[in-house]
């Protein structure tokens, strides 16, 4: 899977080096979609695109958090104030006349472009304005205040939850034009862009919008469509400009070749390392792994886990060893330039020890979540006569936890009756 990862970056290059030089503005968009379809088809880039979307999704969630904290409270204010209303004697018809606009922007009939918060908080603040005019024996201290202007504004406590959505909103607005996400989303649209005024497209283009063959086939038809009418391509677009949208599919661009650098550096390294321990070192390692005992085998894979941080020394990764982090210690954390950790777990299995394998496979989880990093390596010395049939690689939300087994057979080839253990994906996360 990962040795194939340089013709990846090399079809992404071609790719992307055609959409640069491309001068046809509807040939560039659908170049475009033809660049997303290669990142959304290709299933050894789903990792990067799935960080992406986990970031994105992120970002939303904690907003609409926030957002709905605010509007629950802007709502808990307004039937607080009619039940003072109701308590100072107002008549129910009174009483519903001073809300009835608040009501109306709160269920979408009078539309407003501001945030629906902001709509809302101005709609009290007016009321608070008429209650403070008309009665002011009403105390208000509860719900509002007066700034330093003299104007009527909400509480401390109320205002406090707007203003952390106010921020939110603005940093929801600013990762838009900032994160990859942002530019991610940016581009999706250009599939809605192609031919928006046709409803039959809109729902075909939301229907393959990022399926397989389905976008490909899209692609393929819009591309015919587009040869034989250029103008209507052309006018259907003409509101997305070609260097912002060149700008964002640079950037994404960007972010998933050092991703991919990234991913194939550490591979690489722990594959070489592999392939020394099974051709070179293996009769070594026999001897280290003999003794079985728990408390000797433990100790047993400190070794191994020193001899790996002397090797990732040795080939330009910084080895971190058992670095206590929070509530977890990883047995090691490799270092990329200075910034980039992945932490590795080791192992030392024999054949069904399920309990075991699973264990240091959550121990590996625990430290990706707790340290907040992508990827981390999971290395298994299979001791005895055995082969481990495992996945390459276990993709939870957006980390990627890399399984590499290390194999060390106790007898020669021709003399050693064929074992496989095979261990599922399900299998690693069952708890």
């Amino acid at each position: 899977m990962y040795l194939a990862l340089p013709a990846i970056k090399e079809k992404l290059e071609r790719k992307f080096a055609l959409i640069s030089d491309i001068e046809s503005e509807a040939d560039f968009f659908l170049e475009i979609c033809n660049y997303l379809y290669s990142l959304t088809s290709d299933m050894r880039l789903s990792p990067i695109i799935a960080r992406i979307l986990h970031e994105r999704d992120l970002t939303h969630e904690t907003f609409n958090g926030l957002q709905q904290e605010a509007l629950n409270r802007l709502r808990e204010i307004r039937k607080g104030l009619q039940d003072l209303l109701r308590h100072h004697d107002m008549s129910e018809a009174e009483s519903q006349s001073l809300f009835e606009k608040f009501d109306k922007i709160d269920t979408g009939i009078i539309h407003t472009s501001n945030p629906l918060w902001d709509a809302l908080e101005d709609s009290l603040c007016r009321i608070f304005l008429i209650i403070n005019d008309k009665y002011p024996k009403i105390q208000l201290d509860k719900f509002a205040t007066k700034d330093r202007h003299g104007n009527i504004v909400l509480a401390p406590s109320h205002e406090e939850i707007l203003r952390r959505c106010r921020e939110e909103f603005e940093l929801l607005n600013l990762n838009r034009r900032t994160a990859i996400w942002g530019a991610w989303e940016r581009l999706l649209l250009v599939y809605q862009a192609i031919y928006i005024s046709d409803r039959e497209w809109r729902q075909e283009i939301q229907k393959n919008l990022l399926s397989a063959m389905g976008l490909a086939s899209l692609i393929s038809e819009m591309k015919k469509i587009i040869s034989g009418q250029p103008d209507i391509a052309s006018s259907r677009i003409r509101h997305f400009k070609k260097d912002e949208c060149l700008l964002d599919i640079r950037r994404l661009h960007n972010f998933v070749l050092d991703s991919l650098d990234k991913t194939s550096l550490g591979f690489a390294l722990i594959r070489k390392y592999k392939q020394r321990c099974e051709w070179y070192d293996r009769e070594n390692l026999l001897k280290l792994t003999e003794k079985q005992t728990d408390q000797v085998r433990n100790q047993v894979e400190v070794k191994l886990t020193r001899r790996l941080a002397r090797y990732l020394h040795d080939n330009g990764v910084v080895p971190l060893s058992q670095v206590i982090l929070g509530s977890v210690r990883p047995d090691l954390l490799g270092l990329y330039s200075g910034e980039e950790l992945f932490p590795i777990e080791v192992k030392v299995i024999r054949l069904n020890e399920k309990e075991r394998l699973r264990f240091g496979f959550n121990q590996i989880l625990q430290y990706l979540r707790t340290i907040d990093v992508k990827e981390g390596f999971y290395i298994v010395f299979c001791r005895g006569d055995f082969t481990l049939d495992i996945p390459d690689s276990v993709l939870i939300n957006d980390q990627r936890i890399n399984l590499v087994t290390i194999d060390l057979f106790e007898t020669p080839p021709s003399q050693r009756p064929p074992q496989i253990w095979r261990v599922t994906e399900e299998d690693l996360k069952r708890t």
